[in-house]
């Protein structure tokens, strides 16, 4: 009896872990697990080549190469396009729900039985299906996508051929190239995945160049099992870190405040708009002259506590009400720098405005 209410002590203490669907996927679809916990700015001088690299020895080169450790992860995402290039996969069959991988293929390769070794550029998705419906859907991964190629390419209207120079449409049209680096890889992107056991899916972006390879977005996701929706839960981009749904972060360059007493950035603070003005630094300095002012309050105020940390977290809940959680690294961007910074630097300058009027007095 002890033992049988220890048991039940333990559930209800750890109900998340006792009462959590486990996701048994086969190997082949799960991705890597490196992508669970991702240093961002770690990563990005990891895989990045340092100046002069092209001149260092070649045994010095394969050294920097292999200590980025994308170069070795042991899930083959190059191939995971061949198990799922004709058809929908279901990868997790639940009691209530299905999760599925997919990839556009045209009408055209799929009647002439194009090999999956020419469909390449499309993107991989995943999808909660419930009663044969998809109820939500997120872009999960991708084989890679060379932007060096024409823009028409990117939007899955050509196949690599089997030869060296050409390409093929999948209406059967060849097209011919002078020579191979018109079309050489010079900027490729990838898109990586892993999903944990516990349901928990994370997603890495990254842009491969001359300069190595370049973390762009990491993703963490979650499966909500009631509405049968993926919650996004954080998002870093490095110098950027997301967690909804109330806290945005930026973190700064130990020199960052030098440029604050400058006639140009004076000019941004009045109008940012102005040529090589900056959100991101705009943002930077009235959160450095609203926090100190606030403690600043506080101590005034002997009988008020610093209120800085509950109204920073109320701000980020407002201006991340309208974040769309499964847009690409360039929706991203775009919400990051016309919305969330324009936000966030609103409140900021009401909120000092109100502070130094109190400090005023």
């Amino acid at each position: 009896m002890k033992y049988s209410y220890y048991l039940a002590s333990l559930c209800l203490l750890f109900s998340t872990y006792c009462y959590s669907q486990d996701y048994q996927i086969e190997d082949k679809y799960r991705g890597d697990p490196f992508l669970r916990k991702i240093d961002m700015n770690k990563l990005r001088k990891d895989c990045t080549y340092p100046p002069k690299y092209r001149q260092l020895s070649e045994y010095e080169q394969k050294k920097i190469y292999d200590d980025c450790p994308l170069r070795s992860l042991e899930f083959d995402f190059t191939s995971l396009h061949e198990f799922i290039y004709k058809e929908p996969v279901v990868i997790y069959n639940g009691k209530d729900f299905q999760l599925t991988l997919s990839m556009p293929v045209s009408e055209w390769e799929y009647k002439n039985d194009v090999g999956p070794e020419y469909i390449l550029e499309r993107e991989i998705s995943l999808s909660i299906i419930n009663n044969n419906i998809v109820k939500d859907k997120i872009y999960l991964a991708n084989n890679f996508i060379d932007l060096t190629l024409p823009s028409d390419y990117a939007n899955n209207t050509y196949s690599r051929s089997d030869y060296q120079n050409s390409y093929i449409s999948p209406r059967g049209d060849r097209f011919q190239f002078q020579n191979y680096t018109e079309f050489s890889h010079g900027e490729m992107a990838y898109l990586y995945y892993y999903i944990s056991p516990q349901g928990d899916i994370y997603t890495l972006s990254l842009l491969e160049t001359d300069d190595g390879i370049i973390p762009q977005t990491w993703k963490h996701y979650q499966i909500d099992t009631e509405t049968m929706k993926f919650k996004l839960i954080q998002i870093d981009r490095g110098k950027v870190k997301i967690t909804l749904p109330d806290n945005f972060t930026v973190y700064s360059d130990p020199d960052h405040t030098a440029n604050y007493k400058s006639e140009e950035f004076k000019k941004c603070l009045k109008d940012r708009t102005n040529e090589g003005c900056f959100d991101s630094e705009i943002y930077l300095y009235y959160l450095d002259q609203l926090k100190p002012k606030m403690e600043l309050l506080a101590k005034q105020q002997k009988n008020k506590k610093n209120n800085f940390s509950l109204f920073k977290q109320q701000l980020d809940k407002k201006c991340l009400d309208k974040l769309n959680p499964f847009g690409d690294d360039d929706d991203l961007n775009w919400y990051i720098d016309t919305t969330l910074y324009v936000c966030e630097i609103e409140g900021f300058k009401e909120v000092l405005s109100l502070v130094e009027k109190q400090l005023a007095h």
